[in-house]
């Protein structure tokens, strides 16, 4: 049985396209050994499957967490190799969507699965009942869909499609296996055309290219009104339809319109003229690098309907748009709700097609799903939306006397379609919402920059709220006052939000006013400050778990450096870049990994050391946890959580078994440096690199000044204390921060947001 505990088993992909491949690259990041299956080609067999392996390995962005986890992956064909379908512990189907195809490649594989095999179709749509027609009592109990979206990497829906002959208990292991293995978020949908992701996508996404027709609208300002402004993500309309592709879309569309002759919104699932002008010609989006959007030098472009032509990107006044910038999202739906009269054609238009968007959840929504709750989390997590549909509709529409949500003695609860009434909000203790913990239970303590809020009897979170959760000395403060009061109850400590990232750094700007001013000595405080809050953390005498996720850069990866345990998530962007900003880690970052990497060495210290400078040097950021841990950032016996929901859970349920098991701080140890030996090592690295062209002249002045920690400044080898190397941090900061150069690349990344290569 696949469920939870099943970290390692034995998959067979059928079907070696774009999803395919991506499916196979989620079970190979899972830890699974993956067979992927394709037709035979005459000459080289198993060419279909080793060129999507190839293309696996060159994938941006990366598919596989690791390159070398495309050698879990094996490349195979449906004529030569049949025997693994014999040994796999999951079938999953993603051949093209056609369904004859899919019911050929699904008797293959009742012929030769084994008895306990798991067998699933990844269709977008079809039905599933008629896949499952003509096959055995036993496939058909082991028979349901799995709906990734693509890139399964990076899209945490997965929908569920069960059928009536499907056995409950599988259905239910595997949704938790997908769920703590692979990452996902499982909605359960049911066997109908495009199922609930699909069905509402494509209608909404051609209704508003069609009332942008109607309305007379640019694509620049639809896109601007129906991104962010209303909780969606940046790429709004017609920038995802590029991204995702517009042949693509029309394939949808044409085969929603096919299979949906009684659907009340038919008529809009063909393309509008703009789509049809583009589709001629060949301009498919981002994939032939002009859609309705294109890149022309260093300017953007927008397909203008009217000239039927390419044009600069404009950003005209939108002062209906403006305004509800100023309000907050629900305020802002409350606003559209009442805007069927208002003299501005973009309040028209954000009228008219959220209400008709509504209207439309509500005529199907009964078909498609059991209740509205699944049908609003299946549009946040398949497509980043921040309120679904249901809670849109009640924001618009507060009159309404049969609302989606109610709030009844205290308790949240939901319209089930399938039983007629409203029941209570599941209760999902291991997704842990902290804005629902701080409305239910308040905070400990709190300031402008973070709060600290209970998660369990004995376990406590600091949650950062500075922008991009960035230090500064107001936090860095705060953290001594938790720590205080964390010693004194006898709590655990985690470290961790739920802001798009866990922290970008240390805020920069504070920086750079320190600099312009000359000011060096309330620098050096600002950095000793900081190094002295980690070594709280790291000497605690509590445990304390951070659980990073997303950019976890600078003084957020110092930080995590120093904490007792780390429970981070897999999509981990970590690393320390401060070399391309003209700087150096001083928050402790380069003492930590120095003192990492020489406890660990099993050969010769000095490559140990050179291969840390190189890194330090030539800094990268990390594109999953599992690469944080091969560079060093992550030890092994820190954790990985798959599934981004659930990390505040595991890091809380770490922090909990540290905090029983009588927890103990690390005693500080001496840090080995080598002196004269070291300091020539290293210098003659940076002559190479720069020989070679990886660095430039200002690159190796500030790597020079690195170097000086790294070696311990000093001509003998000797073993020096955290405090020793701490100093060293912070002189080596000051003095490449007094460089002119340094200051261009601080100013640089401030203004544009890019690293100045001066």
């Amino acid at each position: 049985m696949i469920d939870e505990s099943k970290t390692t088993g034995i998959a067979v992909v059928l079907g070696a396209g774009t999803m395919g491949g991506g499916i196979a690259a989620q079970l190979a990041n899972a830890g699974w050994m993956v067979w992927l299956l394709d037709l035979p080609s005459p000459h080289q067999r198993n060419q279909l499957a080793e060129e999507r392996i190839r293309r696996l390995q060159n994938a941006r962005p990366p598919l596989l967490a690791l390159p070398e986890y495309a050698e879990r992956i094996h490349a195979g064909n449906i004529e030569d190799d049949i025997h693994p379908l014999k040994e796999a512990d999951w079938i999953v189907e993603a051949v093209v969507e056609d369904l004859e195809t899919k019911r050929h490649v699904l008797a293959l594989a009742d012929e030769y699965r084994g008895a306990q095999t798991l067998i699933t179709s990844n269709t977008s749509g079809l039905s599933l009942h008629a896949m499952s027609e003509g096959r055995s009592d036993s496939f058909r109990g082991h028979f349901f869909g799995t709906h990734f979206l693509n890139p399964p990497r990076y899209l945490k829906l997965l929908e569920i499609v069960p059928l009536s002959t499907t056995d409950p208990s599988l259905v239910a292991g595997f949704a938790r296996f997908a769920e703590q293995v692979l990452g996902h978020r499982v909605a359960f949908a049911r066997d109908t055309p495009g199922f609930i992701s699909t069905r509402l996508w494509i209608e909404h996404l051609l209704e508003t290219m069609h009332l942008a027709e109607e309305f007379g609208l640019s694509v620049e300002t639809v896109d601007r009104l129906t991104g962010s402004l209303i909780g969606r993500p940046r790429s709004a309309t017609f920038r995802m339809a590029d991204i995702v592709g517009l042949d693509i879309v029309a394939a949808v569309a044409r085969h929603q319109y096919e299979l949906l002759p009684n659907d009340p919104k038919r008529p809009l699932l063909t393309p509008p003229k703009a789509l049809q002008y583009l589709l001629e010609r060949g301009l498919l989006g981002e994939k032939r690098g002009s859609g309705f959007y294109r890149r022309q030098n260093e300017h953007i472009e927008v397909f203008d309907p009217n000239l039927q032509a390419y044009r600069p990107r404009r950003t005209e006044p939108l002062p209906f748009a403006e305004h509800l910038q100023t309000l907050s999202l629900p305020q802002r739906l409350a606003v559209i709700g009442q805007a069927a009269q208002a003299p501005s054609p973009e309040a028209q238009f954000l009228h008219t097609l959220l209400s008709r968007f509504v209207d439309y959840v509500a005529a199907v929504g009964p078909e498609i799903a059991d209740d509205i709750l699944t049908i609003d989390r299946v549009m946040q997590w398949g497509f980043q939306w921040e309120l679904g549909p249901g809670a849109i509709a009640d924001l618009m529409q507060p009159q309404n006397k049969r609302p989606y949500y109610r709030n009844t003695d205290n308790q949240r609860t939901y319209l089930s379609f399938l039983e007629g009434k409203y029941l209570p909000a599941p209760k999902e203790p291991e997704y842990i919402s902290l804005s629902e913990l701080k409305q239910e239970r308040g905070t400990l303590l709190a300031d402008a920059t973070a709060s600290l809020i209970t998660l369990d009897d004995d376990v406590v979170c600091l949650e950062f709220h500075t922008k991009m959760n960035t230090f500064e000395p107001a936090l860095v403060r705060f953290i001594e006052q938790v720590c205080q009061l964390v010693e004194k109850e006898g709590w655990a400590l985690v470290i961790g939000n739920q802001a798009a990232h866990f922290s970008a750094g240390y805020n920069l700007r504070l920086f750079l006013e320190a600099i312009e001013a000359k000011k060096w000595r309330a620098l050096d405080i600002m950095l000793k400050e900081l190094q002295f809050a980690f070594l709280r953390l790291k000497y605690a005498s509590f445990p304390t778990v951070a659980a990073p996720h997303g950019y976890t850069l600078g003084a957020g990866c110092e930080g995590t450096l120093h904490c007792a345990y780390v429970q981070a998530a897999r999509e981990l962007a970590m690393g320390l870049p401060e070399v391309r900003v003209g700087l150096i880690p001083a928050g402790g970052g380069t003492k930590e990994m120095l003192a990492r990497t020489m406890s660990q060495t099993q050969g010769s210290p000095l490559d140990a050391l050179e291969s840390l400078f190189k890194r330090l040097t030539i800094p990268s950021i990390t594109t999953s946890a599992d690469e944080a841990r091969k560079n060093g950032l992550l030890r092994s016996t820190d954790g990985t959580t798959p599934n981004a929901d659930r990390l505040l859970y595991e890091a809380k349920c770490h922090a909990k078994r540290l905090r029983e098991a009588n927890y103990r701080p690390p005693s500080p140890q001496p840090i080995p440096t080598f002196g004269r030996a070291a300091k020539e090592r290293l210098h003659h690295a940076l002559e190479q690199w720069f020989s070679e062209g990886l660095i430039t002249e200002h690159d190796r002045f500030v790597a020079g000044q690195l170097a000086r920690v790294l070696y311990g400044d000093a001509e003998t080898q000797r073993s020096c204390t955290e405090e020793e190397l701490l100093q060293l941090e912070r002189e080596a900061f000051v003095e490449v921060a007094k460089h002119p150069k340094s200051l261009e690349r601080v100013q640089h990344v401030l203004n544009t947001g890019k690293h100045l290569r001066n």
